[in-house]
């Protein structure tokens, strides 16, 4: 499963999106946006992908079941809730690998909450940048707090990690 685009494989942009994949080791790809850029990360476009939520009342989830999978985004992306949205993975079984730069794994910023539960598995995270892997992050002017869980039960897991990650609130 691969997009270049934003909103895709679980992506709630002001509605609800589900993805529900029940086995397979599968691969779940969400490329650079062309001619995407971010202030956080020049050059580099947001995905809201792979259970992604943006916006009030918004659901984003992406459920696998069964499969040693492959998660890779750029921004906003694995469970992410963003500006009021509520954004979730949920992968079962398997041994899994997480990639992605910013504001994934489990994280939540501007009043979001963001939600990533790995069952079972030895599995590997990379977040390269910062805010992943349960970290929640608002601006002064957000009223209500962002709210990031990162779960990752059982299994001989490995994390690499850079900046304001693993289990952080800002």
């Amino acid at each position: 499963c691969y997009s270049s685009f934003e909103l895709s494989q679980g992506s709630g942009f002001n509605g609800f999106g589900l993805l529900l994949d029940s086995m397979g080791n599968d691969m779940y790809i969400c490329g650079n946006i062309p001619g995407a850029t971010t202030p956080q990360q020049p050059g580099i476009g947001h995905n809201y992908s792979q259970g992604a939520a943006y916006g009030n009342d918004s659901f984003g989830t992406l459920i696998d079941l069964l499969g040693n999978d492959v998660y890779v985004a750029n921004l906003s992306a694995q469970g992410l809730g963003f500006r009021k949205g509520v954004g979730a993975l949920f992968d079962i079984s398997g041994d899994d690998l997480y990639v992605g730069i910013q504001y994934v794994q489990g994280a939540a910023s501007h009043e979001g909450q963001g939600l990533f539960y790995d069952l079972s598995g030895s599995d590997v995270h990379y977040v390269t940048s910062s805010q992943g892997l349960g970290s929640a992050k608002n601006s002064r002017n957000d009223i209500f707090p962002a709210i990031a869980i990162f779960v990752d039960e059982k299994g001989d897991d490995i994390y690499n990690f850079e900046g304001d990650s693993c289990g952080v609130g800002i």
